[in-house]
């Protein structure tokens, strides 16, 4: 019996993937992408990363003054501050978190009632997919800036209309194609 070397042990990550494996995996994506997706990846994780600064670090930085008015750039304020002496650093984090929720609430809420929608037309048919179908007809008729400033001043300013009003005009994309993708799923022999 021939006595060799000692193999070493991996360390498996839960999935049972090693984990030089995975890393490796993750920087063939990174890779794979071109300069305009790697910089489009490198905006949207800024963006989320000032968003979540804003709730983890800063407070109420972003409307209460916490300096002189109009103070130059320093460590204590990093973009300066503002004629209130409120400091624009935290005034950014906070834009940028609003925007990411508006962003991912009105994108999921057309998203899913769109979906609901299109599934529910292209299913059924007869008179529920005329009826929404001419939904869908008219609501891409309607000019939708007018509109959404029609009913943000009737709703009044508030994060949550602002995800209900334009998720509320932005499912019309999402409805017709869950409806052509059901009904040609329909058509299968499969089904």
């Amino acid at each position: 019996m021939r006595m060799g070397r000692l193999r070493p042990v991996r360390r498996f990550a839960p999935d049972g993937e090693p984990k030089r494996r995975r890393l490796s995996r993750l920087f063939g994506v990174l890779e794979a992408l071109s300069v305009h997706g790697r910089a489009g990846l490198a905006v949207v994780l800024i963006i989320l990363a000032t968003g979540a600064a804003s709730v983890l670090f800063l407070g109420d930085a972003h409307s209460v003054p916490s300096g002189a008015s109009l103070e130059a750039p320093s460590l204590r304020h990093p973009l300066g501050t503002d004629d209130l002496g409120i400091d624009i650093w935290a005034q950014l984090c906070r834009g940028a978190l609003i925007s990411v929720l508006v962003g991912l609430g009105s994108a999921g809420l057309a998203g899913v009632g769109g979906s609901v929608l299109g599934v529910l037309a292209g299913y059924s048919g007869g008179a529920v997919d005329r009826l929404i179908t001419g939904l869908c007809d008219v609501m891409t008729a309607i000019p939708q800036l007018p509109l959404m400033i029609v009913l943000g001043a009737f709703l009044g300013p508030s994060t949550r209309n602002i995800i209900l009003v334009v998720g509320l005009l932005s499912w019309v994309g999402p409805a017709r194609i869950a409806r052509a993708k059901t009904l040609s799923m329909c058509r299968e022999k499969f089904i």
